[in-house]
């Protein structure tokens, strides 16, 4: 038996030696290298998720005012004509009679966007103090996955794109707001896509416009293509593959845990990634290894494509379902473009001159050319931020937060 056992030893070194002993052409050298460095990488992955998962924050917007704003939050559902049930929080008291104002998060961003930097330096926290009743929306696609009809494994859950955003989710929360409060809204804010989202909101509903007074956009692409194309079309491409392979859930999950973990283990690194998006400085994000536990969210292989599409045809417009659905749906073989020519609300626009993502010229906009003069109150293309600063960035109290509030202030003191 010692003898059997001896054998098989000798024969699997023999086996081990042999493999060794053939791999020496530099084809076969280079996989082993390949693995082995493969094989670290996923090491450091591990071990840095491990971290992130530490760090894991609670995705509970609400909880996250109450504990770090020290601010009453209430959530509110509602639900779209489409069956999505979606997640309204409200800040401050339940039965306020202060003016209510909407705020709308960006691409695969969340409500908590804005109350992480505290309550000083957020723009929840500053709306809060400067009374008004501060609502924050979390559009279709953000966990928990609620629908009347479909669970988030169906692939009929994930089949939305801006439009619906557009369509459905933003009415459905201004008509809401309206409702329960007996008033209209001071004014939407949106930052990003949401900005974008908001204000298309505005152009193709009637109702939604008459129930708001201004409208604030940050940092929102209204023109296409959009700045910084070579990181842009790695981002969307990389974004658009990996919503193909997998539930977007686990997409989103398994970035925050690798991006947190890195975060929380070298905190000079999130600041300098999200500079590549722009910014004056990095100390002004000092806050971003927090933003990691809540950023990259949920969000669709179609949403992701409905950008690509704009990209291509260089045009803001709605999804482009092929020639024979977009006879059916908008009369005509090519996609509709959002058009901005009815806008009569008062419109406040802030870009930042590091942003390499969100731009506008105000000589080529084919947005600004179909926006009336009389609605565009307010066009500053010159704040020293980055992408992120807008809701991220420590001086965004300074430079940016009162502009807003005044701009609030005047136009609803003009409607009246």
């Amino acid at each position: 038996m010692e003898q059997i056992s001896t054998q098989r030893a000798t024969a699997g070194s023999k086996q081990k030696r042999t493999f060794l002993e053939q791999c020496t052409s530099p084809k076969c050298l280079l996989k082993l290298f390949m693995f082995a460095v493969l094989l670290n990488v996923v090491k450091a992955l591990s071990a840095v998720a491990l971290v992130g998962l530490a760090y894991q924050p609670d995705y509970n917007t609400c909880r996250l005012i109450k504990e770090s704003l020290s601010l009453p939050c209430m959530e509110h559902t509602i639900t779209t004509t489409d069956g999505y049930i979606l997640s309204l929080k409200r800040v401050g008291e339940e039965f306020s009679e202060n003016p209510p104002v909407l705020l709308i998060h960006g691409f695969m961003d969340s409500s908590a966007t804005f109350a992480i930097s505290g309550r000083n330096e957020s723009l929840t926290g500053l709306l809060y103090d400067s009374d008004f009743d501060v609502w924050l929306l979390d559009k279709r696609g953000r966990a928990p996955w609620r629908h009347e009809e479909f669970k988030s494994q169906s692939g009929h859950f994930w089949d939305f794109s801006l439009d619906e955003i557009i369509e459905e989710d933003i009415p459905a929360a201004v008509r809401y707001i309206r409702r329960l409060t007996g008033k209209r809204l001071a004014s939407v804010i949106g930052h990003s896509q949401g900005g974008a989202a908001g204000l298309a909101s505005l152009s193709e509903d009637e109702k939604v416009a008459e129930s708001v007074k201004s409208f604030v956009g940050l940092a929102s692409p209204l023109d296409y293509p959009m700045g910084g194309s070579f990181l842009k079309s790695i981002m969307l491409f990389s974004q658009s593959l990996a919503l193909r392979l997998a539930h977007p859930g686990i997409i989103s999950a398994a970035s925050r845990l690798v991006m947190n973990g890195l975060a929380n283990t070298f905190p000079g690194i999130a600041p300098a990634f999200v500079c590549i998006l722009g910014c004056e400085s990095r100390h002004n994000l000092d806050t971003v290894p927090d933003v990691f536990g809540y950023y990259p969210r949920e969000d669709s292989y179609k949403r992701v494509q409905h950008v690509m599409q704009m990209e291509r045809a260089k045009l803001f417009q709605k999804f482009d379902h092929g020639k024979v659905e977009n006879l059916k749906r908008y009369g005509q073989e090519e996609p509709k473009a959002y058009d901005f020519s009815s806008i009569k609300t008062p419109v406040a626009l802030f870009y930042g001159k590091y942003d390499v993502i969100a731009t506008i010229d105000e000589k080529t906009s084919i947005f600004l050319k179909q926006l009336p003069r009389e609605s565009l109150k307010i066009l500053n293309t010159t704040l020293p931020f980055g992408h992120a600063d807008f809701v991220w960035g420590r001086s965004a109290k300074y430079h940016l937060y009162p502009k807003i509030v005044r701009f609030i202030h005047e136009s609803s003191d003009e409607s009246e």
